[in-house]
C-alpha cells in the first residue's frame, strides 16, 4: 500500500468533480427514454384485456374486406376501443361513471397481434363496477389543449387536458354526472373546433366548441343537444377541416358527407338527419379522410380500410354497406 505521502502527491487532473456519488440511489432517468419511440395500437377489449402492437400490424385493406386477426377469440369478448398513439405517449382511460386513469404508453404490455393482453384491472385501479368507455392518447400537455367530454343524455364538458396530466394510479374524477347518466365519449380539441353530435333517433347537431366554455376538473357541463323522447347520444366527434363525415349506421351502412352538408347551429339545438334510415336504425358519427383505423368485428379481427372506398353521398342517403 502506498504511503500517504506519496498519494497525496498525486495528480488530481485539474478540474471539478464532474458527478456526484447518490448513498440513496437516485437516479434522475426518465424510465421512458429508454423506450425506442415507435407508433402503436392500442386495443382494449369488453372484458378488459389491454395491449399494444406496432401500428405496422395492420395492413390497408379494400372496403368490405375480412381483416386480420387482431385479438385472440375469447368467448364472451370482442375489442372495444382501438387508439393509435406513441411509446413515448400518455393514454388516458375514462370511466362510465367519470372517472380517470393514466398511463404511459410504453406501460402496456406489447405482445403480438394474436394476444389478448393483460386485464387493465392489474395496470390501474379501476372499481370492478366500472367500465371504461373512451380511450385519449396525449403526446404533450400544452395549454391550448382541451379535452371534451360527451355524455349519453346529451351533457358536454370541455376542460384543459393539463388538468389531467398528474392523476394517480386511483384515479381522478373527470366529469359530475347526473345520476343514470354515463360518459361515453371523450377527444382533444385545439379550444375552437366545430363538433358534431349524432344520436340513437336519427339527428344530427354542429356547433361551435367555443359555446362550452372551460370549466374545471370535476364540474357538470352543460346541454350539448335536445334529445327527444326515448333518444340517447348515439356518437360524436370533431369537424375536421378538408374531411368527410363518415356516418354508419347499427346495421352496417356507412357513407361520407361533406361538412357542409350539415349546417352549424346553436348548442343545444335538436340536430338535422345525418342519414336516410329504415326502420329509424340509429347511427353514429366519425371522421374519415385517407387511410384510418376502421371497425374492429366482435369475433377478434381488425380491418383497416381505405375510408375514401366507403362511398360518398349527400347527407339524405343511406350509403353502402361497410
Amino acid at each position: 500500500m502506498a504511503p500517504q505521502s506519496e498519494l497525496a502527491r498525486l495528480p488530481t487532473g485539474g478540474r471539478p468533480r464532474r458527478t456526484q456519488p447518490d448513498s440513496q440511489g437516485r437516479v434522475g432517468l426518465d424510465e421512458g427514454a429508454r423506450v425506442p419511440k415507435e407508433d402503436v395500437v392500442v386495443t382494449l377489449t369488453h372484458r378488459g384485456y389491454v395491449k399494444r402492437v406496432p401500428a405496422t400490424t395492420y395492413r390497408p385493406q379494400r372496403r368490405g374486406g375480412k381483416g386480420v386477426l387482431g385479438a385472440a377469440r375469447v368467448e364472451s369478448d370482442f375489442v372495444e376501443h382501438l387508439a393509435i398513439s406513441s411509446t413515448h405517449s400518455d393514454m388516458l382511460f375514462f370511466t362510465n361513471h367519470g372517472s380517470v386513469f393514466r398511463l404511459r404508453v410504453h406501460e402496456i404490455p406489447d405482445v403480438n397481434r394474436q394476444a389478448k393482453g393483460l386485464p387493465i384491472a392489474n395496470l390501474i385501479d379501476i372499481d370492478p363496477k366500472d367500465k371504461i368507455t373512451a380511450v385519449v392518447g396525449i403526446t404533450d400537455w400544452a395549454e391550448d389543449r382541451y379535452l371534451v367530454m360527451v355524455t349519453r343524455q346529451g351533457t358536454i364538458k370541455k376542460t384543459p387536458a393539463r388538468l389531467y396530466s398528474q392523476v394517480r394510479r386511483n384515479g381522478l374524477i373527470a366529469i359530475d354526472l347526473d345520476e343514470g347518466d354515463d360518459l361515453n365519449w371523450v377527444t382533444l380539441s385545439s379550444g375552437s373546433d366545430e363538433l358534431i353530435i349524432a344520436t340513437t333517433d336519427g339527428k344530427a347537431v354542429r356547433f361551435n366548441e367555443k359555446q362550452a366554455r372551460p370549466m374545471g376538473r370535476d364540474t357538470h357541463g352543460v346541454r350539448a343537444i335536445t334529445l327527444r323522447k326515448g333518444a340517447l347520444v348515439a356518437g360524436f366527434d370533431i369537424v375536421r377541416k378538408d374531411a368527410y363525415l363518415l356516418v354508419v349506421s347499427a346495421r352496417g351502412y356507412g357513407k361520407l358527407t361533406p361538412p357542409p352538408e350539415y349546417p352549424s347551429h346553436s348548442r343545444g339545438g335538436a340536430g338535422v338527419a345525418p342519414m336516410a334510415a329504415t326502420e329509424r336504425e340509429p347511427a353514429s358519427g366519425g371522421e374519415g379522410s385517407g387511410v384510418r383505423p376502421g371497425g374492429v368485428a366482435e369475433c377478434g379481427g381488425a380491418d383497416r380500410a381505405r375510408a375514401g372506398r366507403a362511398g360518398w353521398t349527400g347527407r339524405s342517403r343511406r350509403g353502402a354497406w361497410r
